[in-house]
């Protein structure tokens, strides 16, 4: 109907989400569009969660100041949740997109500190040879990688350097060198900042121990972290 109609649904819907709306209905929304369960989820082609997703950022962008902190944080879980998403890669590349901008409009810096360890935690504690495997296969760990680049390109140009940074940095730079799904992600994220942070890496980098900037050496180029 929409294609004999010539009506682009997905505008439509997307639409949606910038119209003006009273506090009473967000939580209704909020349900519609994060209540999934993962036999639902499982049932849903990748376009379909795709489109959820950029509905929830542009809801999300439009309404950021009117959200309770529960409404934020349902919103926010079912993000984490897409990250994870065990069936389609392009969902979990688009969540962390989603997530990079909830992360930027957080209020509460403990929040920011709790996601960023639980993410990091989940990239801890493995053997090289593990990483290398975990690298190729392992949903938990690419979502985590993805999740964690998100958050810190979510700081693009803030300085100083947060203090947090070299060290995550430092775990993605130990994924990087893996030649799976998760080091690639892992060595994208390096590789913008990197880009990103050029002009004032001069300054960036006392803010990274001797382990850290080695640990960043060989990833990319040599010279930049000399």
């Amino acid at each position: 109907v929409c294609t004999l109609g010539g009506i682009d649904a997905a505008t439509d819907f997307l639409g949606i989400a910038y119209l003006p709306l009273s506090r009473d209905q967000f939580d209704r929304i909020i349900v519609l569009m994060c209540s999934d369960s993962a036999q639902e989820n499982s049932k849903k082609t990748s376009y379909e969660i795709k489109l959820k997703l950029a509905f929830i950022q542009h809801f999300i962008s439009s309404q950021l100041l009117q959200l309770t902190d529960s409404q934020r944080n349902t919103i926010l879980e079912y993000v984490v949740s897409q990250v994870y998403n065990d069936t389609h890669v392009e969902v979990r590349i688009r969540a962390a997109d989603v997530l990079s901008d909830i992360v930027h409009n957080l209020r509460d810096s403990n929040e920011l500190t709790e996601l960023i360890k639980r993410f990091s935690d989940r990239l801890s504690g493995y053997t090289w040879e593990e990483k290398k495997q975990l690298s190729k296969t392992d949903v938990i760990i690419h979502g985590s990688v993805i999740a964690l680049g998100a958050i810190i390109s979510a700081f693009p140009y803030v300085f100083p350097l947060p203090r947090w940074m070299p060290q995550e940095l430092s775990q993605l730079a130990s994924w990087a060198r893996t030649s799976g799904l998760a080091g690639r992600s892992a060595k994208d994220t390096i590789s913008e900042f990197k880009k990103v942070r050029a002009d004032t890496w001069k300054f960036d980098r006392s803010e990274f121990t001797t382990e850290e900037l080695e640990d960043l050496e060989g990833v990319l180029w040599r010279s930049y972290y000399a």
